[in-house]
């Protein structure tokens, strides 16, 4: 299985929501030095690592999300 990159952005409620996704790291990151640049802050983006398929990276975004409250 390769691995897929999700950039996460914590909405104004504080939960994770996904922004973008990619199978090269170096886009992910590229992307979140973008949101920096346009005022995002850094503690509000992260990069999580999962499968390709949808339910896996749901999953993933859930757990954070119910780590969060």
């Amino acid at each position: 299985m390769k691995p897929y990159f999700t950039l996460l952005e914590k909405n104004d409620d504080g939960l994770w929501t996904i922004e973008f996704g990619a199978y090269d790291k170096e886009d992910c990151k590229s992307e979140l030095d973008d949101r920096v640049d346009h005022d995002v802050r850094r503690r509000n983006l992260k990069i999580i690592t999962t499968g390709a398929k949808q339910a896996e990276i749901d999953a993933a975004v859930a757990k954070l999300n119910r780590e969060t409250r």
